[in-house]
């Protein structure tokens, strides 16, 4: 402070300011849900980005993982060491069971506060669809078959998000393009129609899908000749 005097005019006082450092929280790269068929086998989900947050923090870094139900999804095994910024989890899926579950994963670097970072993920078991059986059918050549009904339906997805699509093992009587779908949800149609002027029996397969697992049904189409048109049948009188 200045007074503006000639001498003896200025007092001046001073003080420290302290920045105490702040423990960094640890980094783990984002984690991709997981989409897998009932009873899959072993699965792994590789780890990135692990670090102490920062680098005058060389503490040592633990990384665990939990689920958040283990009667489909068991808690996974970690697989890493410190000081590595990659490793990885496993884990297999409980059998016959479906569902959703969260994954969490965390890396702690061991201090006291602002210690570690989580990531999490969601892992969906899909149970596969189902589809009714189809009756073998015979129809006339140069004709189309009715509308076939048949059944899909899905423990886990909605069956009007099921898709559904057909194949023919001879292609030379039955194309995919005379393989047509109707219907809705759970209740589908398929109508089949035949190359014109052609006979013989196709394999038909109509597969259900929910995105993940598919389903099937096979028929046979029996493709035959309609029967000559009869002639004049005259009747002969005959005396007793």
């Amino acid at each position: 402070v200045n007074n503006g005097g000639a001498s003896n005019n200025v007092v001046s006082q001073s003080f420290t300011v302290t920045v105490n450092p702040v423990n960094q929280p640890p980094t783990l790269n984002a984690l991709a849900n997981v989409t897998l068929s009932e009873n899959a086998g072993l699965q792994t989900v590789s780890l990135s980005g692990i670090t102490w947050g920062s680098t005058d923090q060389l503490a040592t870094l633990t990384v665990t993982a939990s689920s958040s139900d283990t009667g489909l999804i068991p808690t996974p095994a970690v697989h890493y060491t410190s000081p590595n910024t990659t490793g990885s989890i496993t884990f297999t899926p409980v059998a016959s069971a479906y569902g959703l579950a969260t994954v969490t994963v965390t890396v702690d670097n061991g201090f006291t506060g602002n210690n570690a970072v989580s990531r999490s993920f969601t892992v969906t078991v899909n149970s596969p669809p189902t589809i009714s059986g189809i009756t073998n059918r015979v129809i006339a050549m140069n004709s189309a078959s009715t509308a076939i009904p048949f059944n899909v339906s899905d423990a886990v997805t909605a069956a009007s998000n099921l898709t559904v699509s057909g194949s023919s093992d001879n292609a030379s009587l039955v194309q995919t393009a005379g393989i047509v779908f109707g219907g809705t949800g759970s209740n589908r149609t398929v109508t089949l129609t035949p190359v014109a002027g052609q006979t013989g029996v196709a394999n038909i397969t109509i597969t259900v899908s929910d995105g993940t697992a598919t389903a099937e049904s096979t028929f046979q189409l029996n493709v035959r000749q309609r029967p000559a048109t009869p002639g004049i049948l005259r009747i002969a009188s005959t005396e007793p």
